[in-house]
């Protein structure tokens, strides 16, 4: 199967408990099932996800906007999960198309700084090839978070917001058929 890509919120406070642990719970599912997660290392959701899949012994793939991002953190994965972390960073002259989706799907991209573009611009790494996008975006949707999910309905790859009671009820009935198949 095919990895799925877990992004959301550096900011956790600001989602609901319940949509925390439908969350974690997803992590722990795709661990359970064998199953690679994509995440974007920032602090907050997507740090939580990595930590939940691979306490689970499950496998992460962090897409990295450069290489010092978070460098603290990722090396503590690499040390304390040996064999099972990974990591892709953004290079312009390698990923083009990565950088193009900012200028095509952000809803404002003069406005991005550099860093703000590589940010933005690893999410389409994350998010290319993934079977779904689980997001918990502060909400309404924004940020880089929004800019995933942006990029999942572009790519037809099914995005559930469990930020929403309705996205989670979604995800769990779309976790059902998974198992049924």
């Amino acid at each position: 199967m095919k990895p799925w890509m877990l992004v959301g919120t550096r900011e956790l406070t600001t989602v609901s408990p319940t949509s925390i642990r439908v969350f974690q719970l997803a992590a722990r599912t795709a661990a359970r099932l064998g199953i690679t997660v994509k995440t974007g290392a920032a602090k907050g959701a997507d740090q939580l996800a990595a930590e939940e899949v691979l306490a689970g012994g499950g496998r992460v793939i962090l897409v990295l906007p450069w290489g010092s991002y978070e460098y603290l953190w990722v090396e503590k994965m690499y040390y304390s999960y040996p064999g099972n972390v990974q990591d892709i960073t953004f290079d312009e002259r390698v990923h083009a198309t990565w950088l193009q989706s900012v200028e095509s799907l952000h809803p404002a991209p003069a406005t991005l700084g550099r860093a703000e573009r590589k940010l933005h611009a690893r999410n389409y790494g994350a998010v290319e090839g993934s079977e779904v996008v689980v997001a918990l975006p502060t909400p309404p949707e924004r940020g880089g978070t929004s800019q995933a999910m942006r990029i999942g309905r572009y790519l037809g790859i099914p995005v559930f917001n469990l930020s929403l009671p309705q996205e989670q009820d979604k995800f769990s009935s779309w976790l059902r058929e998974l198992r049924e198949t």
